[in-house]
C-alpha cells in the first residue's frame, strides 16, 4: 500500500500530497489526479459501450464507487483502480495518465 501512496503523491499537486494524507483526499472533487482518473474511466468504458452498471459487475466494484469515481468525487482506491484496467484489458498507469 506504501507503494500507491507514493505514486498518488508524486502525481498529485505537490502542496495537497504534502498538507494531507491520501485518506483525507480519497473524497475531495477535482484534485488533478481524481480528475485524470475520472476523465480516462468514462472515456474508456463508453468507448467499449459499457453501461455504468455493466461496468461495475465487471470490474465488482459498486455502481456508487463507480459513479462517484467517475464524476471525481473520489478516487478509486488502489484495487478499484486495477480491477478496472483489467476490466478494460490496460496497463493502471494508462487511467493515471493525463493525455
Amino acid at each position: 500500500m506504501r507503494q500507491w501512496n507514493d505514486i498518488f503523491s508524486q502525481l498529485e499537486n505537490k502542496d495537497v500530497a504534502r498538507s494531507t494524507h491520501l485518506s483525507s483526499t480519497r473524497f475531495s472533487p477535482m484534485l488533478p489526479l481524481t480528475a485524470v482518473i475520472a476523465k480516462n474511466v468514462k472515456r474508456h468504458r463508453i468507448e467499449r459501450d459499457f453501461s455504468l452498471a455493466a461496468l461495475a459487475k465487471k470490474a465488482n466494484i459498486s455502481l456508487n464507487d463507480l459513479f462517484a469515481i467517475e464524476n471525481a468525487h473520489m478516487r478509486p482506491e488502489p484495487e478499484q483502480l486495477l480491477a478496472l484496467a483489467k476490466t478494460f484489458d490496460i496497463l493502471p498507469s494508462v487511467l493515471l495518465a493525463d493525455e
